[in-house]
């Protein structure tokens, strides 16, 4: 599948309504497809180890856990990332897109980490 045929489902994808029963394994691509593709494709354990590369990069830049942040804040940083998402989207910049993604993710871990963190002590 071309990036630019990729790009389209992923497009019609954000914009209709998700059904359950519209996912399907032929909707989700095989592993001898990502063999095929590897400029487009990343595995599971490729995506999850640049989530963790992020949270790294952001303990370095913020500091570790806890930042004693509250959820009103978190959220404002939450918002702002999945912002850069939708820009990414609306200049069809699938790099970009996925880097994005990464920095959501990121951001979301870092929050369940500063939950657990407050409610141990």
């Amino acid at each position: 599948m071309k990036t630019k045929e990729l790009w389209g489902r992923l497009v019609s994808t954000v914009r209709k309504p998700f059904k359950r029963n519209e996912l399907d394994e032929g909707s989700i691509p095989s592993d001898s497809t990502r063999n095929e593709k590897k400029d487009i494709f990343m595995s599971t354990k490729e995506a999850l180890l640049k989530v963790l590369l992020r949270r790294k990069e952001q303990d370095k830049k913020w500091g570790e856990i806890p930042r004693y942040i509250n959820g009103h804040k978190w959220i404002n940083i939450l918002g702002e990332e999945v912002g850069e998402v939708h820009e990414a989207i609306l200049n069809e910049d699938i790099e970009n897109l996925k880097d994005e993604l990464i920095d959501v993710a990121a951001v979301a871990v870092a929050w369940v980490e500063e939950i657990d963190y407050v409610n141990k002590e």
